[in-house]
């Protein structure tokens, strides 16, 4: 990538995504936890959903709060195998995660910016409706 800013960091410069592609608004829809339902976990022998499987949307909410990090988390859905694992419907990580952009390229870029003083990253979850939406600017 070829940046127009000098300050860019290492880690977006050698990424694919240019910085006319990182700035602006990202939506991931249907990513985050929505609350009870959103996993699709059952007990075979009564056909219920497991208790501990059934957690509310602000459990959620707490448990990815509650991260010790400088960087914010998000309350993402788990896949139905590792809720079952864990015995937790949903699973914390940093708000930019690969799992929720679809790429490590992404990943990558929206951390070295995250970092960088030369960029404001924000995001906003929408927990009703599972979308997260990341917003990258440029500092004057």
């Amino acid at each position: 990538m070829t940046a127009k800013n000098p300050t860019v960091p290492d880690e977006l410069t050698d990424s694919t995504i240019s910085e006319t592609d990182l700035l602006g608004t990202h939506e991931y829809t249907n990513v985050l936890f929505t609350g009870p339902g959103c996993v699709d976990a059952v007990n075979v022998l009564t056909g219920e959903v497991p208790t501990e499987l059934d957690r509310s949307v602000r459990d959620a909410i707490e448990h990815a709060e509650n991260c010790t990090d400088d960087v914010p988390y998000v309350a993402k859905r788990s896949r139905t195998e590792t809720a079952i694992e864990t015995r937790s419907p949903y699973s914390a990580c940093v708000f930019y995660h690969f799992s929720i952009t679809g790429n490590m390229d992404w990943h990558s870029a929206f951390a070295a910016a995250y970092d960088d003083p030369t960029y404001t990253v924000t995001h906003d979850a929408d927990y009703t409706t599972g979308d997260l939406t990341i917003t990258v600017t440029e500092n004057e």
